[in-house]
């Protein structure tokens, strides 16, 4: 959901520039309740109308954000006001105790860099360009961003076997993947620092309401101020959709430098061959995400047509986590469900290992269950977006062996998973634990490519 989220909070954004510049009430409100569909869709658009005001403060125009601002809040807990009336509840208010999205570790600060470092190569080059960067010094740069991805693609850990971890006497092996983001966010975060006090100029104007040709300036550096606030506060963990909003200001103040200094048409030219090289970026995460989605197809429905032969008539299951929810029904299984499903001696369970954290799956007894036969889907593609992508400190990391393993087990004693709670009063699977296979477990299992 953050997509339409940033959807929505941009197209309110954008109605009410429009507002601002043409001095228009009805705009102003429109623009307050596409914001305030925006804060229903998620909490991250809270930060909008903040966004709303810094633009008003800057263009003089704080009567319309006044207006906008109040019509969005006052929809939100109407709303809000109408579900806690209807079911009893505030649904924002029972999201903030299942869940609460401020975040409270602050654990946040490497993966700002590192994932703006993998998903924004197109704003660098852009504000290099803006800067006075010529030919030379963008392909260079470019050239720099494939070497760093190559890089991640021939091995995400390199042997150092020679250090070893004092505590645990084990080979230390660093990852690579880290430190190539790291350099990446670096040249993109100093890019855009360079780029946004020369667009900015805060010394030249202390009222850029007064100098409309600060006014932008002073705007935009405001707002990726404001949207990385936004980020520390409202992200409980790291993944590439919680720097959407973040990405695009900075891609904005970029392109706002380079529509200023870039006017020849060999300059312009340069800048439109960054903005490509960003889209073929885009598309490369695309490709790879692709990839982690038919694998997980692929695996779902080798390992269903195996479980529904070796049991005709009794019930084959999955359990799993990620895509194995969508394509495990669709394959004619029937999901596991802690406290609810039977499970009976003669049925088969697909179990899919999709590389996620393993409190995030549910898990089944082995000692009721007997290894059958595994399945395991590969391809020629180096990289991996699950579950790094998603959550984690990197938006990308190299892929080595399979991508998706299903293992299909055969149930041999009645079994009914239940769950059960724990110390800090939070439900985990009871008597519920599916290891690796043992090398015995491997070498009775065929191992199906």
């Amino acid at each position: 959901i953050e997509v339409p989220c940033v959807s929505l909070s941009l197209a309110a954004t954008a109605l009410f520039f429009r507002a601002c510049d043409r001095r228009s009430s009805g705009l102003a409100i429109l623009s307050g309740i596409v914001c305030a569909l925006a804060m229903q869709t998620k909490w991250t658009a809270f930060v909008v109308p903040g966004v709303f005001m810094l633009y008003a403060l800057t263009h003089g125009k704080l009567k319309l954000w006044i207006l906008a601002a109040g019509v969005a809040s006052l929809l939100f807990v109407s709303w809000e006001g109408y579900t806690a009336f209807q079911s009893g509840e505030s649904h924002f208010v029972h999201q903030l105790k299942i869940s609460n999205p401020v975040n409270e570790e602050r654990s946040l600060f490497l993966p700002l860099i590192t994932y703006v470092g993998g998903l924004a190569p197109a704003a660098a080059l852009i504000g290099l360009a803006g800067l006075g960067g010529g030919k030379k010094s963008v392909t260079a740069a470019a050239l720099a961003f494939v070497i760093g991805f190559l890089l991640i693609a021939l091995g995400s850990e390199f042997s150092g076997s020679s250090i070893r971890n004092p505590l645990t006497g084990r080979p230390w092996q660093p990852r690579l993947d880290t430190p190539v983001f790291l350099a990446m966010g670096a040249f993109v975060w100093g890019v855009t620092l360079l780029v946004t006090l020369r667009i900015w100029r805060p010394f030249r104007s202390l009222t850029p309401w007064r100098r409309p040709s600060l006014a932008a300036g002073w705007f935009l550096a405001g707002w990726l101020a404001l949207e990385i606030v936004g980020y520390f506060v409202f992200s409980p963990f790291g993944a590439a959709r919680r720097v959407i909003a973040v990405v695009f200001v900075i891609t904005l103040i970029a392109g706002r430098f380079a529509s200023l200094t870039c006017r020849s048409p060999g300059r312009a030219k340069l800048v439109r061959w960054s903005a490509a090289f960003g889209v073929m970026v885009g598309i490369g995460y695309h490709l790879v995400d692709t990839a982690e989605a038919i694998a997980g197809e692929r695996a779902m429905n080798a390992a269903a047509r195996w479980a529904h032969t070796q049991s005709p008539d009794g019930t084959c299951w999955f359990s799993g986590f990620w895509n194995s929810e969508f394509y495990g029904p669709r394959a004619g299984l029937k999901p596991v469900i802690l406290g609810q499903s039977d499970l009976k001696p003669g049925d088969r369970v697909v179990v899919i290992d999709v590389k996620m954290l393993e409190g995030n799956r549910y898990l089944i007894d082995a000692s009721r269950l007997t290894l059958e036969q595994t399945f395991a889907t590969s391809d020629a593609i180096p990289f991996s977006t699950v579950p790094c992508y998603y959550i984690g400190r990197r938006p990308l990391e190299s892929q080595t062996g399979p991508r998706v393993v299903a293992r299909v087990y055969r149930v041999t004693a009645p079994f009914h998973p239940v769950q059960e709670l724990d110390p800090q009063g939070k439900t985990k699977p009871k008597a519920t634990n599916v290891p690796s296979p043992s090398t015995t477990e491997k070498a009775a299992a065929g191992v199906a490519e």
